[in-house]
């Protein structure tokens, strides 16, 4: 879902967690690198937050405990995008 604050927010059914995709600049005083980093939060079903910088972690690799989950979600963003692009592009 998309969130008010222009941030993409995917749960995960099975487990209750959860990733949320937002840039730094949604924060003005975020400590996380510069005010224009792409940053992910996963919430695990314990609900404690992790944020990463999606810069990092595509230069360092992704952490074992998320991977499938950006994986998943990534394959979720492809296909709504291409679903828009579809809708806007019919005449």
């Amino acid at each position: 879902m998309e969130l008010n604050n222009s941030s993409i927010q995917i749960n995960f059914i099975k487990d209750h967690a959860k990733l949320v995709f937002w840039g730094a600049s949604d924060i003005s005083s975020f400590p996380l690198q510069s005010s224009n980093s792409f940053l992910v939060t996963y919430l695990s079903a314990d609900r404690v937050p992790i944020t990463y910088n999606l810069r990092t972690l595509s230069r360092n690799g992704l952490p074992t405990a998320i991977e499938s989950k950006i994986s998943t979600a990534l394959d979720v963003l492809k296909e709504l995008t291409e679903k828009l692009l579809d809708k806007y592009s019919e005449p």
